[in-house]
């Protein structure tokens, strides 16, 4: 293969890869969201979890799920609201674009995503986030 086209279809990829990432959508979602109503906290994944964590970050940032705002009973990816329910314990279940769900589960001072088929990862309060 040429070098030219060996970056063409390296830049291809990339395009969809993000393109995949970011849901693809058209616009017309329902869940397409309002603007939350305060700043809500927000919260990303730890990358000093190390290799481990590798196949959690890659399912989080699929999922366009890297950085989170929760704001109040509300919780966004970006300006998608994700639908989610809040258990007596503080856990809430995240349903996700593909029908899979996520749990964002309390973890002292910070949260834990841990996903239906296993991965997880930590979340910690993005620097500046409100307090």
């Amino acid at each position: 293969m040429q070098p030219h086209r060996s970056r063409s279809l390296h830049l291809a990829t990339i395009a969809f890869a993000c393109l995949v990432a970011c849901g693809g959508s058209d616009g017309a979602s329902e869940s397409a969201a309002k603007v939350p109503s305060r700043a809500g906290d927000v919260w990303e994944i730890d990358g000093s979890a190390g290799r481990a964590a590798s196949p959690a970050a890659l399912l989080a940032f699929v999922n366009g799920m890297h950085v989170l705002i929760i704001d109040g009973d509300d919780v966004f990816a970006g300006t998608q609201l994700i639908k989610s329910n809040r258990a007596p314990d503080g856990v809430r279940t995240l349903q996700l674009a593909d029908g899979s769900s996520a749990d964002l589960v309390p973890n002292g001072d910070a949260f834990e995503l841990r996903f239906a088929s296993g991965e997880r990862i930590p979340l910690r309060k993005h620097a500046g986030a409100s307090q």
